[in-house]
């Protein structure tokens, strides 16, 4: 088994592989259009995730092939989260700084109260 790569490294390699593809290129980080641009299309990453869940019976904690493609809910889900690092590499953020400041906030906050649940 290969050493399992850090959120770091894992936007360096999706936003190197995103170039190597086309996207990207020629483009201002700094433009927020095309940032919107990737946010879109980071929205639809989430509507598959949503799709899937919909299916009759999901299992939603491992990951299906078809062939060698993965598929399934989790598959999905981590198309979000590399399509997320990408833009936050080609933005110039340290997503993985990012993520362990959001966590560290997060856990000095209280006890949710909502408990709203998707039915």
């Amino acid at each position: 088994m290969t050493n399992p790569m850090t959120l770091a490294e894992i936007a360096k390699n999706a936003y190197a592989s995103a170039q190597t593809s086309g996207f990207y290129t020629g483009e201002n980080p700094r433009d927020k259009v095309s940032v919107a641009r990737h946010l879109a299309g980071l929205h639809a990453e989430v509507a598959e995730v949503f799709e899937d869940l919909r299916r009759p019976g999901p299992v939603l904690n491992r990951v299906f092939f078809d062939g060698d493609k993965p598929i399934g809910f989790l598959a999905e889900l981590a198309d979000v989260v590399i399509y997320a690092a990408t833009i936050a590499e080609h933005v110039g953020g340290d997503i993985q700084a990012a993520v362990q400041a959001k966590m560290t906030y997060n856990a000095t906050r209280g006890v949710r109260t909502d408990k709203e649940t998707l039915s």
